[in-house]
């Protein structure tokens, strides 16, 4: 929007008074959407909260981001990061403003994982499924079956126990709330 001079006259009235370019400004904004970011700026010691349009801190923060990381004597490789993501693929999980889960390809490939045929596709599936133990409570009750079956180096026998206990862990593992910290 175009900051616009008001003229007044030698009388010191006004050929367009202020409120109406203040009105018309406003209902041109009516028509339009935009996207601020709440920005919490710290200087000396004293917070201040303001609403910025998205747009223009896209292109400060980048800047402010430098200078922070120079002030602390970090350094980063400013043209190899991402700004201003709302949701990032980090190792096997998504983090993102709603918070940590797991990578949906991993359920997926839970999903479609079917039953063991030998020891070491069971350790393998425990493998994966303990690498999300933390999103899982009462894990070690679920697996203590699978984990005894595989510590007895007897043959290989799958029951129908060991393959509810499977199904089980499938299940839990791909339970949305369930991947949730």
């Amino acid at each position: 929007m175009a900051v616009e001079e008001i003229e007044v006259s030698p009388d010191l009235t006004f050929k367009e008074e202020p409120i109406q370019i203040i009105d018309r400004d406003v209902k041109e904004l009516r028509r339009k959407s935009v996207p601020l970011v709440k920005v919490l700026w710290r200087n000396h010691k004293v917070d201040e909260a303001t609403w910025e349009p998205e747009e223009v801190m896209q292109r400060q923060y980048p800047q402010l981001f430098e200078s922070v990381l120079w002030e602390k004597q970090l350094y980063a490789e400013l043209r190899k990061c991402e700004l201003w993501l709302r949701e990032v693929a980090f190792l096997v999980h998504v983090i993102s403003t709603k918070g940590i889960r797991v990578d949906p390809k991993k359920v997926e490939a839970i999903l479609d994982w079917k039953s063991s045929r030998t020891m070491s596709e069971v350790r393998s599936f425990l493998g994966l499924a303990s690498y999300y133990h933390h999103f899982v409570e009462g894990f070690l009750s679920i697996t203590t079956l699978l984990m005894n079956f595989l510590e007895n180096n007897s043959a290989f026998e799958w029951t129908d126990e060991r393959q509810k206990s499977f199904e089980k862990l499938k299940s839990v593992l791909t339970e949305a709330p369930i991947l949730t910290l």
